[in-house]
C-alpha cells in the first residue's frame, strides 16, 4: 500500500493541522498586543511563507479527513483579527489568509456546504469590518497629525524606552515624549513584536524646540530638569501606530 494512501497517515496528518490553528491563534493575539517590526524582512518573507506553504501542504494532503474539514472552519475566523489589526501589512496577511481560503474551499465538505458557510463567513467579515471601522472611529482617538521621530533612546537598565516626536498639526505643532516598556517585546531575530498599547505620554509643549531626556538615581525619568513619574504599566486597545519607531 502507498503511504501517501494510508488512511492512519492521513488521520495523523489531520491531528497535527491543529498546529496551524493554533499559529493562526498566536498571530492573531500578536496582533493585537504587539506590533511587527522588521528586523530582516527578506528572512522573515521566507521564513513566514515557508511555514505558511508547509501547513498548507499538511491540510491539502488530510483535507478529505473531518478533523481537517473542521480545522479550516475554525481558521476561517482565527484569521479575522490578522486582517484588521495588520491592514495594509500585506506580507504579514496574505500568507495565512491564502492558506486560509485554499483550505477552505479545497477541503472534504459537501459543497452546499461550503457554499452555506462561506455566505455566512461573508457576513462575518463584513460585521467584523464595518464594526471595527466604527469602534476605531468613534470610541478612539483618531488624528491626521504627522509625527517625525527626533530621538529614540533607553533607560539605563534598558526596562523603558521613550520616543521624541516633533508633531505636525493645524494648530502650529508641538513636541510630545512617550515612554513604554522595553522589556516585554518579543524579539525573534528576523522580526521583533513591540509591545502595542502600553505607551505613555509624559511631555506635550506647543513648541519645536527638541527637550532633554535624563535618567537619573537608575530609572527616574526626567524631561528638562522636571521629574516625571511613569505609572504601572496598564494595557488599552490601540491601533498599531503609524509614529516611526
Amino acid at each position: 500500500m502507498d503511504l501517501f494512501d494510508n488512511i492512519w497517515i492521513k488521520r495523523i496528518v489531520s491531528f497535527l493541522c491543529c498546529t496551524f490553528s493554533f499559529f493562526l491563534a498566536w498571530l492573531g493575539y500578536m496582533s493585537v498586543f504587539y506590533k511587527a517590526v522588521y528586523v530582516n524582512k527578506p528572512a522573515f518573507v521566507f521564513i513566514y511563507l515557508a511555514i505558511n506553504f508547509f501547513f498548507l501542504g499538511i491540510m491539502l494532503f488530510s483535507r478529505k479527513q473531518p478533523f481537517t474539514s473542521l480545522l479550516t472552519m475554525l481558521n476561517m475566523i482565527l484569521i479575522i483579527p490578522i486582517v484588521l489589526m495588520n491592514f495594509g501589512d500585506w506580507f504579514f496577511i496574505v500568507p495565512p489568509a491564502l492558506a486560509v481560503l485554499i483550505t477552505f474551499f479545497a477541503c472534504g465538505a459537501s459543497e452546499s456546504l461550503k457554499t452555506v458557510l462561506g455566505t455566512v463567513y461573508l457576513l462575518i467579515y463584513i460585521v467584523s469590518g464595518l464594526g471595527f471601522f466604527i469602534f476605531t472611529n468613534l470610541f478612539m482617538t483618531s488624528t491626521s497629525n504627522t509625527y517625525t521621530l527626533i530621538e529614540k533612546g533607553f533607560s539605563p537598565s534598558g526596562i523603558y524606552r521613550y520616543y521624541i516626536y516633533d508633531v505636525a498639526d493645524n494648530s502650529g505643532g508641538r513636541t510630545e515624549v512617550y515612554v513604554e516598556p522595553n522589556d516585554k517585546d518579543k524579539d525573534f531575530g528576523f522580526v521583533k513584536f513591540q509591545v502595542n498599547g502600553y505607551a505613555q505620554r509624559k511631555y506635550n509643549v506647543r513648541n519645536h524646540e527638541k527637550p532633554t531626556v535624563e535618567w537619573r538615581d537608575g530609572e527616574t525619568l526626567y524631561i528638562n530638569g522636571e521629574r516625571y513619574e511613569i505609572k504601572k504599566w496598564h494595557w488599552e486597545f490601540a491601533l498599531h501606530s503609524s509614529m516611526a519607531t
